[in-house]
């Protein structure tokens, strides 16, 4: 069986993503913006992963 590398690698991006936008959202007490920083971060890391 093949290991479905590529939606593995974005599903941890995106964790790593909302994980930073969940703390900066806490930091700055501003939860949506943290949430769509962390979106745009996973989006971004999943753009350069991408080959």
């Amino acid at each position: 069986m093949k290991q479905p590398d590529k939606k593995q690698r974005f599903h941890g991006m995106a964790a790593i993503g909302m994980g930073l936008g969940l703390l900066f959202g806490i930091l700055w007490e501003n939860l949506p913006l943290g949430l769509l920083m962390g979106a745009a971060l996973a989006g971004f890391g999943n753009m350069t992963t991408k080959r």
